[in-house]
Formats: structure tokens, sequence, C-alpha cells
């Protein structure tokens, strides 16, 4: 992915906080991230509703000649969980005072379309008590699951409302 370079001395950019991608959870299981370690500026939204900062190098590794692969989980393994695995919010911003190209390389894994999604069998799993989407009778499919993802963000398949004249 390509974050390109912004002049920060627009006057239609909000000085607060810049935003390169919007607050967003991921649709499948897993996302593998790949970050150059000058590069910050992804945020996690925390269990409290404020934004923090995520460390490209965490503490210990601020040495390894290579980054840190970031392992995200995403909506889908939270609905195999039935919860017990949480979706992370994130988003991505300029860092204070920065505009400067930002790269990184996401791996996005999901399921082939046609695999039915059920929740793990585990007791660990089957006795949490959720409104998860899991606790439905009928099966879906990783297809099927991805496209109500996306008609919930984007409104995809949802009857419009007739025009007015």
């Amino acid at each position: 992915m390509h974050y390109p370079v912004v002049e920060m001395d627009r006057p239609d950019l909000d000085t607060a906080v810049d935003i390169r991608a919007g607050a967003h959870s991921d649709y499948g299981s897993l996302t593998l991230l790949f970050q150059r370690a000058s590069q910050p500026g992804l945020e996690i939204l925390t269990p409290n509703s404020s934004w923090s900062p995520v460390s490209v190098h965490p503490p210990g590794t601020e040495h390894d000649s290579f980054p840190p692969i970031l392992v995200n989980i995403g909506d889908l393994m939270q609905f195999w969980t039935n919860g017990l695995l949480n979706s992370t919010v994130h988003r991505v911003v300029f860092p204070e005072g920065e505009s400067k190209d930002r790269y990184s390389i996401a791996y996005f894994c999901h399921p082939l379309d046609h695999i039915e999604i059920e929740a793990v069998p585990s007791d660990m799993i089957r006795d949490r008590k959720t409104e998860n989407m899991q606790q439905r009778a009928e099966k879906v499919t990783a297809e099927g699951y991805l496209k109500k993802r996306l008609a919930d963000t984007y409104g995809w398949g949802k009857q419009q409302s007739p025009a007015r004249d």
C-alpha cells in the first residue's frame, strides 16, 4: 500500500488529525502487516475508545535487522471464535508534522468462497453467550460472509429509496 506524501500546509487539511486511512476493521481472519521501521502512523482503537499508536518496533526488537510482522485479528476470526478473539479497529494517520510517503504490505487471509463458516468446535467457543452472527441457525459461506460485511459497510445490495422530484 502506498500513502503518498501530502503537503501539510494545505488549507483543506484538518491540522488536528490528518487521516490517511479511516477507522476500520479487516474483514478476513488474519492480516499480516509488513511496514518500514521509520514509518509510524498506524493506530488502534483501545477498549476505552481512545486511539493508541502501534509501535513498528516493539520494545526489545529495535535492533532486529528485519521489522516485525504485525498480526491483526479480523472480523472473520471474531466470527469463528464467537467473539473470544476480537477484531481490531485501526486507522492510519500522519505522525505529528510528518508528510512523507508511507509504504506497507498487507496480506489479508480469507478462506475460499465455498467454505462454510461456523464456530470453532470448542467448549470454550460454544459456551460463549453473545449476539454474534454465529448464533444464527443458517449456514454461511466465506463468500456470503464477505458480501454481508461489504453490504453492512457500503450498503451494497440494500434497496435504494425512490428518487423524489
